[in-house]
C-alpha cells in the first residue's frame, strides 16, 4: 500500500486555516534585508493575533528526519521536541499526534540525529538551541534514552567555542560508539543577531577550529534532573583548521578507547547560498577524523577520492562499531536536480566498491540500508538499499531496491503520485508498526 500524507504539525495546521504561508524559513534568514523584513511581518502578524503565535520549540515542521523507537514514530527537526506519527498496519495510513514530551520528562528539543545502539537498545541524543537570547543562555544538553524507557539527567556540556564571540556550532549531527558519545562544534554557525548585523543567521566562521567533543556514555546515569552532573569528564580534540560535517557515517573506539574514529563527508569550505535556493560553489567529500583522546587533538584525513557525496548510511546494525561500507548519495555535477546516482565506498580500503546510475534525467536521495536475514549484523552488506527517485521529465516516482552487494538493481516499483524531495529515510519492519502504541 502507498500512503503520502503531511505531517499535521501546529504550524501546518495554522498556516492551512489562514490560507497561506505565515512563518518564516530556513531560506528566509539567508536573505538579508528581505528576511529580516519577513521575520519582522511575522512577528508583527503575531501580535496582532492575525496568525497564531507558537513557542519557537513549537514551531516546528518535522520536515527533517524520521524514526522509530520502542514503540513509536518520530518526525524530527533541530529545536523543536520530537513530533510523534502513527502509521497504520492495514493500508499504511498516516496519523499525527503532536509533539511527544515522554510524558512531560522531556522538556529541550531533540537533534534530527539521534543515535540508536543496536547492541543496548539505547537511544542518545543532544539538544543545541540557540534561542532569542543567543547561544550562551542555552547551553548543549546530551541524554540517553534507554531501551526500557528510563531516560537519563541532562548533561550539560560547555562548548570551547563558546567564549570566542562566534556564535553557536549548527549541530545537525552526532555519534556514538561503544564508550562516547561524540559531539561537533565546527565551522558552520548561526547566531540569531546575524540576521541584523550580517543579514544571515547561518555562516561559516574561518577562525572557527573543527572541535570533537567526547562525552563518556557511563556519565549519562539514570538519576533524577537535578542528580550529580559530570560535565567536567567531557574531552574536547581540536582539529586545529576550519571544518564541517553535515552527516555522519560511523564512529568507533579503537586501542582500547584511546582512539576514536570519525567517517563522515567533510568541508573545507561552504557556501550557505544552498538554503535559499541557489547551488553552492563547494563540495565535499568523505573523510577520516582521528581523535587522541589522550592528547586532545583531531586529525583530519581527506579520502582520494574526490567525488561530492552525502548523506552516507550504513547497516545500522553495526552503529558505534567497526564496519566497512557506507553508502551515499551522489551530486549530479552536470547541474541537474538533486542526486544522479549511489556509490557503495570502502572505508577501510578508502576507495569506491560500487555505483549505480539512477538513470538519464532521474534524481534521488538518500537511501536507507534494508537488511535480508534475521540478524543483521551476520553479513554487512547482504541487504538492500531502498530509496525513493524522481524522474523530471515524466514527473513521477517510483520506489527502487539495489542490492547492497553490488548496487545493482533489485526491483523498481511505480508509485501513484510524485513524491516530493525531502532529507532522509527511514525503514521501518512490519514487525516494528505492529509494535506501536495507540495515540
Amino acid at each position: 500500500h502507498y500512503c503520502n500524507a503531511y505531517v499535521r504539525t501546529p504550524r501546518l495546521r495554522a498556516e492551512l486555516s489562514i490560507g497561506r504561508p505565515a512563518y518564516s524559513k530556513i531560506g528566509d534568514m539567508q536573505s538579508g534585508a528581505v528576511g529580516l523584513l519577513k521575520l519582522i511581518l511575522e512577528m508583527l502578524w503575531q501580535k496582532l493575533g492575525a496568525v497564531p503565535a507558537l513557542p519557537f520549540d513549537r514551531s516546528s515542521v518535522a520536515n527533517t528526519n524520521v524514526i522509530f523507537f520502542r514503540d513509536r514514530v518520530w518526525a524530527l527537526v533541530e529545536p523543536c521536541l520530537p513530533f510523534r506519527v502513527r502509521i497504520g498496519t492495514a493500508r499504511g495510513e498516516v496519523s499525527s499526534a503532536g509533539f511527544d514530551s515522554l510524558g512531560g520528562r522531556l522538556a529541550h528539543c531533540m537533534t534530527a540525529h539521534p543515535k540508536l545502539d543496536p547492541r543496548t537498545g539505547s537511544l542518545f541524543f543532544l539538544c543545541a538551541y540557540a534561542g532569542p537570547d543567543g547561544p550562551e543562555a542555552y547551553p548543549v544538553t546530551v541524554r540517553e534514552l534507554r531501551a526500557d524507557g528510563a531516560l537519563s539527567a541532562a548533561l550539560p556540556v560547555p562548548l570551547p567555542s563558546a567564549d570566542e564571540g562566534i556564535g553557536m556550532p549548527f549541530m545537525h549531527e552526532m555519534a556514538i560508539t561503544g564508550r562516547y558519545v561524540v559531539l561537533l562544534d565546527l565551522s558552520l554557525r548561526t547566531h540569531p543577531q546575524h540576521i541584523v548585523q550580517r543579514g544571515v543567521s547561518m555562516f561559516w566562521e574561518p577562525t572557527a577550529r573543527a572541535r570533537f567533543g567526547l562525552v563518556p556514555r557511563d556519565a549519562l546515569a539514570h538519576t533524577a534532573p537535578d542528580g550529580p552532573q559530570r560535565a567536567d569528564a567531557v574531552r574536547w580534540c581540536d582539529a586545529g583548521v576550519a571544518g564541517h560535517i553535515f552527516h555522519v557515517a560511523n564512529a568507533w573506539d579503537e586501542d582500547e578507547g584511546r582512539r576514536v574514529l570519525v567517517h563522515g563527508c567533510w568541508y573545507d569550505h561552504f557556501e550557505v547560498g544552498f538554503l535559499d535556493g541557489s547551488r553552492s560553489a563547494t563540495t565535499c567529500s568523505m573523510a577520516t577524523v582521528e581523535l587522541d583522546t589522550t592528547a586532545g587533538t583531531a586529525r583530519v584525513h581527506r579520502h582520494a577520492w574526490a567525488q561530492p557525496v552525502e548523506f552516507p548510511r550504513i547497516n545500522d546494525a553495526y552503529m558505534g562499531a567497526p564496519n566497512r561500507y557506507a553508502y551515499l548519495a551522489r551530486f549530479d555535477e552536470s547541474g541537474g536536480v538533486g542526486f544522479d546516482g549511489l556509490v557503495k565506498y570502502d572505508l577501510a580500503a578508502r576507495a569506491v566498491s560500487a555505483t549505480a546510475e539512477l538513470g538519464v534525467g532521474i534524481a534521488g536521495g538518500e537511501a536507507s540500508y534494508v537488511p535480508t536475514g534475521a540478524d543483521p549484523a551476520d553479513s554487512e552488506d547482504d541487504g538492500h538499499l531502498a530509496l525513493i527517485v524522481y524522474d523530471e521529465s515524466r514527473n513521477t516516482s517510483q520506489f527502487r531496491l539495489y542490492r547492497a552487494r553490488d548496487l545493482g538493481l533489485a526491483a523498481a516499483v511505480q508509485l501513484p503520485r510524485r513524491v516530493p524531495f525531502g532529507f532522509h529515510t527511514a525503514w521501518v519492519t512490519g514487525a516494528q508498526l505492529a509494535a506501536q502504541t495507540d495515540l
